[in-house]
């Protein structure tokens, strides 16, 4: 009994010697892995941001140019990673899931001019703002350079404003955003139409 006593001793103390030696907050055993998001779609909805407060537009809501702004987010699914320590249970932080792909680009169009050098189906990159949605939206330069910026690293919500809103022209408008993969996906979404107005 003694013996079988200093056995089952050894055995579940050994773990807790061992983390003595180790510098990490997760003892000897390997920090727990994050999940990977795997990104299986896009949606993009047309909003008015005033005051603080976002309103979704409805199909051919009118808003003003100032206002307008575009709601740009990832369908992901989190693909679970894990990984088994020797020893015991331990309370880690936990770690934020990575992406398993990267942005190659992002390219938003309309169906009518945005202004006159933006014809019907032309790149509006250079026209719109980069928000990353944390919190408070964060200004982060225009579209137009945002990928390399990023170093092709996806974030899950952006919000697009109009980098000038006064030189955009006045009038109905359809927006699409079309989000390309490192592995060859292609993402394509549209919003309602809807009317800039002054």
């Amino acid at each position: 009994m003694k013996r079988l006593f200093l056995f089952t001793s050894l055995v579940l103390g050994l773990p807790a010697c061992g983390d003595l030696f180790c510098a990490d907050s997760c003892g000897c055993n390997p920090a727990p892995n994050a999940g990977n998001y795997d990104i299986t779609g896009t949606t993009v909805t047309a909003i008015a941001n005033a005051s603080n407060s976002v309103t979704v537009l409805a199909a051919a809501e009118p808003v003003s140019r100032s206002q307008f702004a575009l709601r740009f987010g990832l369908d992901t699914r989190l693909v679970a990673a894990h990984r088994v320590g020797w020893g015991a249970a331990y309370a880690c932080s936990p770690v934020e899931p990575k992406f398993t792909e990267l942005v190659t680009a992002i390219t938003v169009t309309s169906n009518n001019a945005l202004d006159a050098q933006h014809p019907a189906g032309s790149s509006l990159n250079d026209l719109l703002s980069v928000y990353e949605v944390v919190g408070n939206p964060v200004a982060d330069g225009l579209l137009s350079d945002y990928v390399q910026r990023r170093a092709q690293q996806p974030a899950l919500v952006l919000e697009l404003r109009l980098a000038n809103p006064a030189a955009a022209s006045t009038g109905p408008q359809q927006f699409t955003v079309v989000y390309q993969l490192s592995n060859g996906e292609t993402y394509t979404a549209q919003t309602s139409p809807l009317t800039l107005t002054q």
